[in-house]
């Protein structure tokens, strides 16, 4: 239903400020379900609700809510009473293996953990006794010291209040997609004490971002079956709403190392509140709802469980500082992206497999002609490495910074006949930010042709903070010249209207 003259704008308004929330029923949920568990495996370790002081002497002696009363820490049931015939403090030993095990899943378990006072238990453990004891709480211990979410204190020794947040992590809730293909982002944002409401820049939803990540979502024949990297990733919301419509892959990046920590913790949970979403299993073939659906209007979408799945399985987090690397930006992220993928840190991506270095292929055994120019010769496999589309939002902010994007398109940006890579950077215009200005011009210089076209659709807008509303937008589609012809540019003519569609949505 279309809503005439000021009742659109005001419809899109309030409609709008759904578009970036600060957390959301779901992530309250998840995170108490966390601390439940945390709560209930401390009480088995026998710690739960005591002064610290007895602690120890309740683990020593084997008394707790498990204990048999002979000091075994043992349950009533068959399977407990059977494990502690092979070891008087198995009960003990299985608790603290599933604290190990669900740190491994969720690092923010750590944190719910030690909001029930099981940082201190662990610690106490560790001079239990038996040797068996001591050594598993001191594997746990070290396994929630090293997984700890970035910002959050450990050993925590903080009194929960009532009242409080505790050690609540901060969420945003990005609302993406569209009414008839939906996608919404529930990020974690790393822990911060910069007093109020501050917050680092990679730890903030920037609204150019959401822009991005929703023109994404409208254009997928531009990302689908691409390698995709985005630069100056911090939530990440474009990465990941691109890996949800379809790229082959993605490589999330940023300068920060504590925003990739958190950009492969969302990753790793498909832009999900719980990690309950990470650990299920949909296949393609017997479960309906994968299946890929057509709306009233015949545009083709995806399940919202598929869309998780894919981020989940396609992106990769890595560093990277655009003023560094002397050896050129390429050397540096392959290496950083093989250590990622050998700790386990997402798919295994077509430009980037372990063992890449040492496998030859045929590309690699014979140069031939690509067509990037005409006539000579050279390694396409070295340009095969390089991505299919770059994207980048609000990265230039300071003086610059403009040549930092620019030489990340000139060294990373595939540059061949029939791959001709594309990158889209969406950036607040000159007048808002310092070293913008400088950014035309850069590209004219190193080779690249572009269109600029401004952001005015309410589809894509609706839902800014009001401080952002007056800050104009600018969309850069940008690629390497050629002398070969081809297609053009994509169109990045303003959607128009249709903003009304996404107001349905919501």
């Amino acid at each position: 239903r279309h809503f005439p003259g000021r009742a659109a704008g005001a419809m899109s308004a309030a409609v709008g400020l759904m578009a970036v929330l600060p957390v959301d029923d779901a992530a309250d949920l998840a995170w108490d379900a966390l601390v439940t568990k945390a709560r209930t495996l401390v009480q088995r370790l026998g710690g739960g609700a005591r002064a610290p002081s007895d602690v120890g002497r309740s683990f020593v002696g084997g008394v707790g809510p498990e204990a048999d009363g002979n000091g075994n820490g043992c349950g009533d049931g068959d399977d407990e009473r059977t494990s502690c015939e092979s070891h008087p403090f198995q009960a003990l030993i299985d608790a603290l293996a599933q604290i190990t095990q669900h740190a491994n899943e969720d690092e923010e378990f750590v944190a719910a953990l030690g909001e029930t006072n099981g940082h201190d238990v662990l610690m106490r453990l560790v001079l239990h006794p038996d040797e068996n004891v001591a050594e598993t709480a001191a594997d746990a211990l070290q396994v929630c010291a090293d997984a700890n979410p970035p910002g959050s204190p450990f050993p925590n020794r903080t009194r929960f209040q009532f009242g409080s947040r505790g050690s609540r992590p901060s969420r945003t809730v990005l609302h993406v997609g569209k009414r008839g293909d939906p996608l919404d982002l529930n990020l974690r944002r790393v822990r911060e004490n910069l007093g109020g409401e501050k917050k680092s820049i990679p730890n903030i939803a920037w609204h150019a971002g959401v822009v991005l990540s929703r023109w994404v979502a409208r254009r997928p024949e531009i990302v689908c079956g691409k390698d995709v990297l985005e630069i100056g990733a911090g939530l990440g919301s474009p990465g990941f709403t691109a890996a949800a419509f379809g790229a082959k892959s993605v490589l999330v990046t940023d300068v920060c190392g504590t925003a990739v920590r958190n950009l492969r913790y969302n990753a790793g949970r498909g832009g999900a509140a719980s990690s309950a979403s990470r650990n299920e299993d949909f296949d393609a073939c017997n479960t309906k709802e994968l299946h890929e659906s057509k709306d009233t209007k015949g545009t083709t979408s995806t399940s919202l469980h598929e869309k998780r799945r894919r981020i989940r399985t396609r992106c990769v987090a890595a560093t990277l500082d655009w003023n560094e690397e002397e050896d050129g930006l390429l050397v540096g992220l392959r290496a950083r992206v093989q250590q990622e993928l050998g700790r386990g840190g997402g798919h295994k991506t077509s430009h980037t497999r372990p063992g890449d270095a040492s496998k030859k292929t045929d590309a690699d055994e014979h140069e031939e002609t690509d067509g990037s120019e005409p006539g000579k010769e050279s390694n396409r496999h070295r340009n095969l490495r390089k991505f299919n589309l770059l994207l980048g939002a609000d990265v230039i902010h300071e003086e610059g910074m403009a040549q930092g994007v620019v030489r990340c398109l000139t060294e990373l940006l595939c540059n061949l006949s029939d791959k001709n890579g594309l990158a889209v950077i969406l950036n607040p215009a000159p007048e808002h930010r310092a070293g913008a200005g400088a950014f035309p011009g850069l590209l004219a210089q190193n080779g690249f042709e572009f269109s600029r076209t401004s952001i005015t659709s309410s589809l894509l807008r609706v839902g800014m903070e009001e401080e952002t509303e007056d800050i104009k937008l600018q969309v850069f589609v940008i690629r390497h010249k050629r002398d070969w012809g081809g297609e053009g540019l994509p169109d990045t003519k303003d959607v128009g209207d249709g903003w009304v569609d996404f107001v349905d949505y919501y």
